[in-house]
Formats: structure tokens, sequence, C-alpha cells
């Protein structure tokens, strides 16, 4: 089985209305299984994904490979936000079930 692919387009939707889709100019290949969440932090120098197993991922978009990987639930994540340095997760069933801070270390899980 493929693994599940993140496309990276750096055009504007008004320029591609109409026409091919542009070729994606970097392919992230960070998750096994399918993608559901995908979030930009507000400086937009990572990219966070998250799939149907509870894989969360941060991407570096300066060097476009993972920085951080790791199994945030045991289903898919359905809310992905990031703050200036907290990261916040929700899956079914759960109001919110995860911050950490961005700098890598354990905050708080609910």
């Amino acid at each position: 089985m493929k693994s599940p692919i993140l496309y990276v387009f750096l055009n504007s939707i008004s320029q591609s209305m109409g026409k091919r889709p542009p070729a994606p100019l970097y392919i992230i290949r960070s998750h096994e299984s399918s993608i559901s969440k995908v979030s930009f932090n507000r400086n937009s120098d990572c990219i966070l994904s998250a799939d149907d197993d509870g894989v969360v991922v941060i991407t570096s978009t300066k060097t476009m490979r993972s920085s951080r990987r790791w199994k945030a639930h045991e289903s898919a994540v359905l809310t992905l936000e990031i703050t200036d340095d907290h990261l916040l997760t929700q899956v079914i069933g759960l109001l919110l079930c995860l911050l950490l801070t961005i700098a890598g270390m354990a905050g708080t899980t609910w």
C-alpha cells in the first residue's frame, strides 16, 4: 500500500481555476494512514498534519522534512490547532484531549 501524500502547492486558487492542477513543489510522505487534518503555525515555518490513526507530524517548511512525529491518539484527529507555543488536538468524544508545548516538552493531557 502506498503511503498517503501531502502535496504542497504555492499557487493561489484563482490562478488555477479552469486550468490543469499545478505540479506540486514538494511531496511530503510522513503518514501511513489517510491525512485527516492539516494546519500551519502563525509564522508558517511548520506544517502540522494528523491522520486517521491518531498520528501527528510537525514538518519544517524550511527543510520540508518531519521534525517531530508521534502517536497522539488511538483514533482519527478531527481538530488540529496551533498557538504560539501550544498544539491542541481533538478526537471523537473528547472536548480537548492533548496539549503539548511546541518546544517538545510534554504538557497536559485530559
